[in-house]
């Protein structure tokens, strides 16, 4: 019967930590930097626009559709690819901000 208060201590400071870094889990996933993407994206377009104005006044109509089609494909293909390896690479899991919760509730004290 003594154990009850220390584990109802321990229970209330377990769930104060998983909402604690529940919490900082939704402002830091709010925050991921995906400018570097969205300039790659940019620059994938760019790319796309000059290969299709290039190619223009070399086909046909039909071949130039058919072109302008298959590398659409193509950039499409490209951007979904760039965003899986983004979403993969973003490293915000629920794991390290409990990490980072727990280290600042441990260190933070008298001295």
């Amino acid at each position: 019967m003594l154990f009850i208060p220390h584990l109802s201590i321990f229970l209330i400071y377990l769930l104060y930590i998983l909402i604690g870094a529940s919490i900082i889990q939704e402002i830091e996933s709010n925050k991921v930097d995906n400018g570097s993407l969205i300039k790659s994206l940019l620059e994938e377009r760019e790319r796309l626009l000059i290969k299709i104005i290039e190619k223009r006044e070399i086909f046909d109509l039909q071949q130039y559709t058919k072109y302008v089609y298959k590398h659409l494909r193509q950039y499409e293909e490209e951007i979904k690819s760039k965003l899986l390896n983004f979403q993969e690479n973003s490293s915000l899991d629920f794991s390290k901000f409990l990490f980072f919760i727990t280290t600042t509730l441990t260190t933070i004290g008298k001295n």
